[in-house]
Order: C-alpha cells, then sequence, then structure tokens
C-alpha cells in the first residue's frame, strides 16, 4: 500500500511538471543579425554612363536620353518610393526638380543635370521601390536634349567619384550632431543602409543641400 502511494505521488509529480512546462510562454528571440551595410565596393556606373554632381545618372538611348538615380543614393536611403513630378512633353531645364522622394513625412528634391523635353515617363515606378536604378528603374527619357552633357563625369572619372562619394558621406555622417539612436552608423568600416533616412530634420536637409544641389 505504501509502494502504491509512492508510485502515484511520483506519477502526479510527473503529470504537473509536465502541465507547467506546456503552460510556460516560449522565450522571446532576440535577432542577432547585423545590420545591412555598404562599402565603396558596392559603388558603380555602369560603362557608357555619365553621372552628374547631383547623383543622377544619363544615358543616351538613339537620339534620346535615359536619366535616373545612382545607386550611392539608394544605399544611403535605403528603401525608397521616387515620386517622378514631371510629365511626358514637358520641357525641363537643368537643374529643375525632376523628382522627389518621401522620408517620413519629409522631402527630398532631385534635379535634372540637362535641359530637354521628357518624352516618357517610366511607368515600372508607379507605387513601387526602387530596386534597379540603372536598367528598370529609371524615371525619364529626354528628348531634345540641347546642350551636350560633356560636363558629366563617365568613365573611370565617374566611378572614382562615386566611390569618394562614399567617403565624403561617412565624413558628414560624423560630422552631424544628430545621431540615429539604435541605430549602428559604422560597421567595420562600412555604412549602415539607409542611414540617411534615420537622420533628423535638420541634418537630412544639410544632406540634399550636401549631395544634391552642387554635390561639392
Amino acid at each position: 500500500m505504501v509502494v502504491l502511494l509512492i508510485i502515484l505521488t511520483f506519477i502526479a509529480a510527473i503529470l504537473i511538471e509536465m502541465y507547467i512546462e506546456r503552460t510556460k510562454e516560449p522565450a522571446e528571440v532576440v535577432s542577432t543579425a547585423s545590420p545591412k551595410v555598404f562599402t565603396k565596393k558596392n559603388l558603380f556606373i555602369p560603362d557608357g554612363y555619365k553621372i552628374s554632381s547631383q547623383h543622377i545618372w544619363i544615358n543616351q538611348s538613339g537620339k534620346d536620353y535615359k536619366i535616373g538615380l545612382d545607386n550611392f543614393i539608394i544605399d544611403a536611403l535605403g528603401q525608397i518610393f521616387v515620386k517622378q513630378v514631371r510629365q511626358a512633353g514637358e520641357k525641363i531645364n537643368k537643374g529643375d526638380i525632376i523628382a522627389t522622394v518621401n522620408i517620413s513625412g519629409r522631402t527630398l528634391h532631385f534635379r535634372s543635370p540637362i535641359s530637354g523635353v521628357i518624352n516618357y515617363v517610366n511607368p515600372k515606378l508607379m507605387n513601387s521601390a526602387v530596386k534597379d536604378p540603372y536598367y528598370e528603374d529609371y524615371l525619364y527619357s529626354v528628348a531634345q536634349v540641347n546642350e551636350k552633357p560633356e560636363m558629366l563625369l563617365f568613365g573611370n572619372e565617374a566611378v572614382n567619384w562615386i566611390k569618394s562619394e562614399f567617403r565624403r558621406l561617412k565624413e558628414f555622417l560624423a560630422d552631424t550632431p544628430y545621431k540615429p539612436v539604435g541605430v549602428t552608423m559604422y560597421d567595420g568600416g562600412n555604412v549602415v543602409e539607409g542611414i540617411v533616412s534615420s537622420l533628423d530634420d535638420d541634418s537630412l536637409l544639410q544632406f540634399e543641400e550636401t549631395f544634391l544641389k552642387d554635390g561639392k
């Protein structure tokens, strides 16, 4: 009888322990994944493309020119949705705003490096993030270009310049009074992808003044 009581007590203890384990909340899983970063090795200009100091590239296609954002901007801002503010048939002048990007209610402006008439607006950018800035996700096709874009950078000069912009971005971030909370700005000399979108209003405005207007 005593032995039976001991056995029943032992079984009861096991059942209680099983019940407690089953009702425990699962432990919270803490992600240890590193933030996505980019380096100057990620930056490039396709052969034949020319680029302005405002980070807008152009590429001649027949008699017309395609224009779009370079991949430095995409890496610096992260996932962005571009608003094309011009329509087909509209005349643009060098320096005119041709596209904007909204970042948490703040707006960045991109300016044309050439003058001409927009003859095609790329519909693939409608409500879609820019993923392939040099090819599928260009902004416009421009016709009747009034000047040869000889002042733009191309070839090795363009490649060296866009890589130097990476260094200039690191210097800009180091001098920025506002440091994004909870974001690692550097990772072994790299820059966290999308870091510019985390800046405060004044720093974001300064980014536009520094990199999207005169670029130097």
